[in-house]
């Protein structure tokens, strides 16, 4: 059945609904989470710039930038990578080979070269550590707003929220982690572990895509997934995207790593499609994600009324997280 799928999927290198973690528990100062993303041990996270969408990507060294596959596929290879003040081009782009626009996969994963070194130490990667039940500090650029108002708007700032993957059980997946967003007074809107938030519990958003998800096992941090869908419960708020109940999606870098250090030894194929990337309906989720180019916005408006009606409907919704780059 052929809906009109386009207007919810916004970008997340610039303005694209993507994951990160942007929203933020109402109770805590957003100075808070600002705060953290400057630490040295997040320097790697950068975010990522294409054609007219925005995201978030992790530079992992020999010149490699990992990001999430509906970052990348998109593209036509034209990237940059902001860090630090600077822009700097992407040589080469690639898709996993396995990414079939699906965000119920488990495999939303995409690489890019650098034309030079971004100047910043290499974010280390989860090796097999089992992540599961443990809190995570995610890093993005998404869009800001509250537990209480869901995402409201694009400031482009670094921030770092935590959560702790609850589960691994998505449509009878177990390569994806998941995470739910809890409210400090609404135990009910809780769909994993316990109701009781962390101190600075988040969830990520639309300009977060291809951002990471850390851990840390007592000496070092990893990166042990990538950002790559928000799933609108029926618990949260509708209409509200990433408020408390909603839940995230992210890419769980462990069960891919002879991919990822294929490329990081070298030994990777460039050889790729690009095109426009969008996510499918499966197993009853909704997507709602089709990534358009700009000559369509004047749809996104035709397709408004009856994209809300259809939502009404809709018990799930997936979004990922990239954001439209404004003009």
């Amino acid at each position: 059945m052929s809906r009109c799928f386009t207007c919810v999927l916004v970008l997340v290198i610039g303005s694209v609904m993507s994951a990160g973690a942007a929203t933020i528990r109402h109770d805590v100062s957003d100075s808070t989470y600002l705060e953290n993303a400057q630490k040295n041990r997040f320097q790697s996270v950068g975010r990522v710039i294409g054609p007219w969408y925005s995201g978030s990507g992790t530079y992992i060294g020999n010149s490699l930038v990992l990001t999430a596959g509906h970052v990348t596929s998109p593209s036509y290879g034209n990237l940059k990578f902001e860090i630090n003040g600077r822009r700097i081009k992407a040589t080469r782009v690639v898709s996993h080979p396995n990414w079939n626009n699906n965000l119920n996969t488990g495999i939303d994963l995409g690489l890019f070269q650098l034309a030079s070194d971004p100047g910043v130490a290499p974010a280390a990667l989860n090796m097999g550590i089992d992540a599961l039940g443990m809190p995570a500090t995610f890093v993005g650029f998404g869009r800001f707003g509250t537990g209480l108002t869901g995402e409201r708007k694009s400031d482009d700032l670094k921030r770092a929220s935590r959560n702790v993957l609850d589960s691994r059980d998505f449509n009878g997946r177990n390569d994806i982690l998941l995470t739910d967003f809890d409210s400090p007074n609404r135990s009910w809107s809780s769909t994993y572990g316990s109701p009781n938030p962390l101190e600075v519990e988040g969830l990520t958003s639309q300009g977060d895509s291809g951002g990471s998800a850390w851990i840390h096992n007592g000496n070092n941090w990893f990166v042990t997934g990538v950002v790559s869908f928000i799933w609108q419960s029926p618990k949260g708020d509708y209409g509200k995207l990433g408020d408390y109940g909603d839940l995230g999606g992210y890419v769980d870098v462990s069960r891919h790593m002879a991919w990822i250090q294929s490329y990081l030894r070298g030994a990777g194929s460039w050889q790729t499609t690009y095109g426009l990337s969008a996510s499918t309906s499966s197993n009853g989720l909704v997507p709602l994600v089709a990534i358009v180019p700009e000559p369509a916005a004047g749809l996104l408006a035709m397709c408004g009324f009856g994209t809300l009606a259809w939502r009404r409907r809709a018990p799930r919704i997936i979004v990922s997280h990239l954001k439209r780059v404004p003009k």
